[in-house]
């Protein structure tokens, strides 16, 4: 959880840059230090930044740049016109990598598991991580398969079912279910 709660913070700690002369791009927002709001950049154009001011630019995909202006150095910062997936991959994908394999990894010793018979340490490792990743609808698909192995039809229904609601469109859930209430 406090990984989680880090990631906010991060986010929303605008980047930092100094400049006299801002140029922002056109779609993205501003506001300057005595404003209350933001305006949209609507054309090319340029603004100046009084000596110790700031403005607030918001690009098109919504991330905050801080753009001060320094009390000596005359500078020129251009803010392109980007989306910023580069550094948006960079700080997620790392995350994203450490979610897919631990939910593969996960998976696959729960299957290990059901190929020698332990029902036990598949439905706890199952389980475990839908308490960790609760919108991946094939764990659910995995628990409602232990359950119908270990003969408990009403949980393998509850699961099944949660799992279709998230991935409607699994036919092999769809076909479990569709045997475990009788062929409906």
């Amino acid at each position: 959880m406090k990984q989680k709660l880090a990631i906010y913070i991060f986010s929303l700690i605008p980047a930092v840059t100094q400049a006299v002369e801002i140029q922002p791009s056109i779609g993205s927002s501003y506001r300057l230090s005595d404003q209350k709001n933001f305006t949209k950049v609507e054309d090319a154009k340029t603004f100046d930044l009084k000596s110790a001011d700031y403005a607030l630019i918001t690009s098109s995909s919504q991330l905050p740049i801080l753009v001060i202006n320094p009390k000596s150095s005359k500078a020129v910062i251009e803010i392109p016109a980007t989306d910023n997936q580069e550094v948006l991959s960079s700080l997620v994908e790392p995350q994203v990598n450490k979610a897919v394999n631990e939910i593969v990894d996960g998976t696959m010793s729960a299957q290990i598991m059901i190929q020698q018979k332990n029902y036990e340490q598949a439905l706890r490792i199952t389980m475990q991580l839908q308490q960790k990743y609760s919108a991946v609808a094939n764990l659910y698909f995995l628990e409602g398969t232990i359950h119908y192995l270990m003969n408990n039809k009403s949980l393998a229904i509850t699961k099944l079912e949660q799992g279709l609601t998230m991935a409607p469109e699994n036919t092999q859930g769809q076909n479990l279910l569709k045997q475990l209430k009788g062929g409906k």
